[in-house]
């Protein structure tokens, strides 16, 4: 796990969600204001974080069925030129915080799908 994703999952236990707002800032919301040690996290990881958000974005919306793993990477990523500017870490961590499952299927070929019917 990564350090924006334990800083992630150390807000998310407090109860803060996130949110890309516009200009490229980062919302967060919580029950409670966050201590100020985490504040101050966020600001200096905020690229990372959006980053994440954006990937995890992308996952819900392709996720909608289980997809093959590889033509998403190959999506996600700019087919094989690099054109998107995203990066395989980030996909990798939206599929942590999503709790994407891999899975093998009859044709033998790796599928990701989200872990609950209700989320697809």
């Amino acid at each position: 796990m990564s350090e924006v994703q334990i800083l992630l999952s150390r807000c998310q236990e407090l109860g803060a969600t996130f949110s890309p707002g516009s200009d490229g800032k980062l919302k967060v919301k919580a029950p409670a204001p966050l201590p100020a040690h985490l504040l101050q996290e966020l600001k200096q990881h905020k690229p990372e974080i959006l980053a994440i958000l954006k990937a995890i974005s992308f996952l819900r919306a392709k996720l909608t069925t289980p997809q093959r793993i590889g033509p998403l990477i190959l999506e996600w990523t700019g087919e094989r030129d690099g054109s998107t500017g995203r990066w395989v870490d980030d996909l990798m961590a939206a599929r942590w915080a999503l709790n994407v499952q891999a899975f093998i299927d009859d044709d033998d070929k790796c599928w990701w799908r989200l872990p609950h019917p209700t989320l697809q």
